[in-house]
């Protein structure tokens, strides 16, 4: 098996890169990818930049070029429900949009608007999270995606009430589409870095570095842990 791994900012990526045996580097269609292992897996790590294309386009490549057998989304995202705080990690139960109309993904091509987090994969990371005591809390949750920066009260609770999710981020639902169609396992994991609201902008500042090295955390111990 080969783990893609893929963020959307470099402080996402860091601590991974910095944890990887990197044996190549490889440039495709202008983002770098790392080609190497962390722990007893193979792995390829990209910093796909922000977007659903650009992380669309990412998945697609290190499953259609790289041979990724597994995927795994980390980085930050907004809090949406009241319990949930900065620095939690969501792992995603599943992952669907907020910026489309609803249907329209379920009466087309691909025939579904929803897409699941891998149960395996699921049941490793949530071992791995119980294998130490943590500085933060870890849930199984929807997480909900737009192109969009959500930072706006009224906006957090329109999602809240339409989606109820735990979370809501700028890629994971791009990656479970392509992983969907492409037949690939996946997970989303995301560690708060704000709450979506009115704030989320100067919490993100402070936050965005120590959340996203929370998801990055349990990906490394993921790494060891995950076998045949």
């Amino acid at each position: 098996m080969k783990l893609g791994i893929l963020g959307a900012m470099s402080c996402e990526i860091a601590l991974l890169r910095q944890h990887m045996n990197v044996r190549e580097t490889v440039n495709f269609a202008g983002i770098d990818y790392y080609i190497g292992s962390i722990g007893k897996t193979e792995v390829v790590l990209v910093c796909c930049s922000i977007g659903k294309v650009n992380a669309a386009l990412s998945t697609a490549a290190l499953i259609q070029k790289f041979g990724a057998t597994h995927i795994i989304n980390t980085g930050v995202a907004g809090g949406v429900t009241p319990e949930a705080n900065v620095l939690d990690v969501i792992i995603s139960s599943s992952v669907c949009y907020h910026d489309f109309t609803p249907g329209i993904l379920q009466n087309n091509f691909p025939f579904a608007e929803e897409y699941s987090g891998n149960e395996q994969m699921m049941n490793i990371m949530n071992k791995v999270y119980q294998n130490q005591k943590r500085e933060f809390k870890y849930r199984a949750d929807r997480i909900v995606t737009g192109d969009v920066f959500v930072e706006d009260s009224a906006l957090k609770a329109s999602i809240a009430e339409r989606f109820h999710p735990g979370c809501v981020d700028m890629e994971s639902a791009a990656v479970g589409q392509v992983c969907h169609i492409m037949k690939t396992p996946f997970i989303a994991l995301r560690s708060l870095s704000d709450s979506s609201d009115n704030a989320a902008a100067m919490s993100f500042d402070t936050f965005a570095a120590i959340a996203a090295n929370n998801s990055a955390s349990l990906i490394i111990e993921f790494c060891d842990a995950w076998v045949d």
